[in-house]
């Protein structure tokens, strides 16, 4: 389908909010002529993704989507969500990603054993037990002290309130279980109430919670790196839906 492409050719240098909304315009016309708007639901997840029994293999148009996305996120990360769900194509690749994101999870719970899923759902209501929970971070290599590598919001981070956001961040609670690492949870109200800050430190299907004490770490913690917290949004949403 080529869309970044078009794109970036609509665009040209131009940033105000017209010439974004008409070269998204321009792309979604061309998606339309792919894939009509309103087709049936299981049409739009063939069109994205190859079916073998209950696994789903993406396709070169599940990609072209990413790569779009890519390409517009820069222009629109500070719009609202509803802002962008008007075109077609906007709609297709949030929805595309939620059903990857649900097919993968889905994948872990057929394939781990009963054990290892009791403790990633123990795990998980620990940190969804915490009041006021607001963002959690992971880091790379696992290290607290090694850089932060995401900050996702936990706003929907919630078993009976399902989003399928929570399927994302269930998986890389799985993963670190499976390969070590440690994730800080932070909750509280910024400026109005002392904000409490966990970390959960995982290893071999085993996890403990403590608290982080460190002045230094919990400011480095509290700031607000907003770059990264874009970057830790899944394709087709924005800081707006999911913060």
């Amino acid at each position: 389908m080529n869309l970044a492409a078009l794109f970036i050719k609509s665009i040209q240098c131009c940033q105000d909010t017209e010439d974004i909304l008409q070269a998204l315009n321009c792309v979604n016309k061309k998606f339309s002529t792919f894939l009509r708007p309103n087709t049936r639901e299981e049409l739009c997840i063939r069109f994205f993704f190859e079916c073998e029994g209950d696994v789903l293999n993406p396709k070169k148009e599940y990609y072209d989507l990413i790569e779009l996305w890519k390409v517009v996120e820069p222009y629109i990360w500070n719009w609202k969500q509803a802002d962008i769900m008007e075109f077609w194509v906007m709609q297709m690749i949030s929805e595309a990603e939620l059903v990857w994101q649900i097919s993968q999870y889905n994948q872990i719970i057929d394939c781990e054993s009963r054990r290892h899923l009791q403790v990633l759902k123990e795990l998980s209501e620990s940190i969804e037990d915490i009041s006021n929970k607001k963002y959690m971070v992971d880091f790379f290599s696992g290290c607290l002290y090694n850089g932060i590598q995401g900050i996702y919001s936990l706003n929907r981070f919630d078993e009976q309130c399902y989003h399928p956001y929570r399927d994302f961040l269930m998986r890389k609670l799985y993963y670190l279980l499976c390969n070590g690492g440690e994730v800080v949870v932070v909750a509280g109200e910024k400026g109005l109430t002392p904000r409490r800050i966990f970390c959960f430190k995982m290893k071999d299907f085993l996890w403990e919670k403590k608290g982080v004490r460190s002045k230094k770490l919990r400011q480095y913690l509290l700031d607000e790196h907003l770059e990264i917290r874009r970057k830790s949004v899944i394709p087709g949403f924005l800081l707006d839906d999911l913060w």
